[in-house]
This record gives structure tokens, sequence and C-alpha cells, in this order.
């Protein structure tokens, strides 16, 4: 059987997320996030103070050479930036449970029935992709976050609380039926 790695990344829970059923159709061996599973940040609007025309002069003359030659230009600063307002652990990790109850993404990261499954002694055999990643601004909570944001620490153990949420073993599956085996390696 060939082995499929699947990258995906930009996930936002408060909006449609249609390609998990995709591939979990392709089944892959592994998915990497590479960042971005949820936007904790919020969006606050846009900077328009930072909207305007200032001159920049071109160079590194003394002010009489500026004035005579008249060098620079003019620049317009337009969009203006957006503001973001940072998230709290506690916010961060709403978030990640709000992407974990995206039903087609709880149902990739769950795995899928192996048919003909051989070794099972008569019960199920699942197979789950291994779900890893990196962690990227937003997940960290903050928009261009990165390893100076406040939280960052407590950033990356929710994004591992959140990628192991479905593992066997974990509080969210001790009511798991017992003849389920979940094998990953094919």
């Amino acid at each position: 059987m060939p082995y499929r790695i699947a990258i995906g990344s930009c996930s936002h829970p408060s909006l449609p997320q249609p390609l998990w059923p995709v591939l979990r159709s392709r089944r892959p061996s592994a998915f990497v996030w590479g960042g971005d599973a949820i936007y904790a940040d919020r969006f606050a609007g846009m900077n328009w103070t930072a909207v305007g025309v200032s001159w920049s002069d071109d160079g590194d003359e003394d002010e009489e050479e500026k004035k005579e030659k008249k060098k620079g230009s003019w620049k317009v600063t337009f969009p203006p930036p957006s503001i973001h307002v940072d998230a709290t652990p506690e916010i961060i990790r709403e978030w990640y449970r709000k992407q974990w109850e995206v039903a087609s993404y709880r149902e990739f990261a769950n795995g899928w029935e192996r048919s003909n499954a051989e070794g099972a002694e008569g019960g199920r055999v699942v197979d789950r992709p291994i779900v890893f990643g990196t962690i990227d601004d937003h997940d960290y909570g903050s928009n261009n976050g990165d390893a100076t944001f406040r939280f960052r620490r407590e950033s990356n153990l929710e994004f591992l609380e959140f990628l192991y949420f479905g593992v066997p073993g974990s509080d969210e599956n001790e009511s798991r039926d017992e003849d389920v085996v979940v094998d990953n390696t094919d």
C-alpha cells in the first residue's frame, strides 16, 4: 500500500471546511498541520489613523542638498493595517475545541475502518492518520505572533492537547469500544 501524507493549514472553525471528507477519502498515513490550525486572535477593525500621505527622502544627503535637489517621493499608506486583539490561553483552548467539534475533521482524525481486517480477532481495525504539525502566528493567538508572544508556552501546550485530543488513552476516548484496534503501521 502506498503511503500518503496530507498537508493543510489555515483552518477556521467558524467557516466551511469542505476538504476533510476529501482528505479522508484519500486515507493518508499522516496529516501535517502547516500552521494556523485556528485563528484565535480577534479582528478588531482597521487602523485608519495610519492612513496618510508623507514625504520620504531618498538618500543620505544633508538638509541643504535635499532642498537643492528636491529628492524624495510621496508615500501613500493605504490600505490601513488591520488591528487584531491577542487571545488568552482560555480563548485559544476554546478555538481548538471548536476545531475538534467540526464533525468532518473529527471523522478524519478518528480514522476509518479497514476492509478485510486481518488480525482483528473478531474486532474492528481502524486506520488513523498520524496527525502532527507546527504552530504558526494565529495558533499562538496573535496576528503575526511569534516566539515573543507572552502566551507562547500556553499556546504550544494547547496545540499539543489539540493534536492528541482524539488519540486512544486520552480522556476524550475513555469510553471507546474495547474491540477497536488502532493501527498506523500500514
